[in-house]
């Protein structure tokens, strides 16, 4: 029954806001991961601090997170919608000056 939630949430996952990567391939230093190296499963969000549908998908991010353990890693990149969201590239800029402290 565990294995099948997992399979049903990845699934909707893939359809949303966030791809994944086998193997962790292609992270960049500049990204904000959690999760073990070694995972054999790495989801990439884009997302926008102003997007609605990314603040959603926040509470499916932590069930998958909690539920894959160390199968999952989760890598965040800032991708700001301007056009829509005015804000969202200041938001970015502010979590990235927040990090480096």
């Amino acid at each position: 029954m565990a294995q099948k939630k997992k399979e049903i949430l990845l699934n909707a996952f893939n359809m949303n806001c966030v791809g994944h990567i086998n193997h962790g391939l292609w992270t960049h230093p500049r990204d904000h991961i959690r999760g073990p190296d070694a995972a054999p499963v790495t989801l990439i969000e884009y997302g926008d601090y102003e997007c609605p549908y990314c603040g959603q998908a926040e509470v499916v991010i932590r069930e998958l997170l909690d539920s894959f353990g160390d199968d999952l890693r989760y890598v965040w990149r800032h991708l700001p919608l301007n056009d829509v969201h005015p804000r969202a590239q200041m938001a970015a800029e502010a979590a990235e000056a927040a990090a480096a402290q």
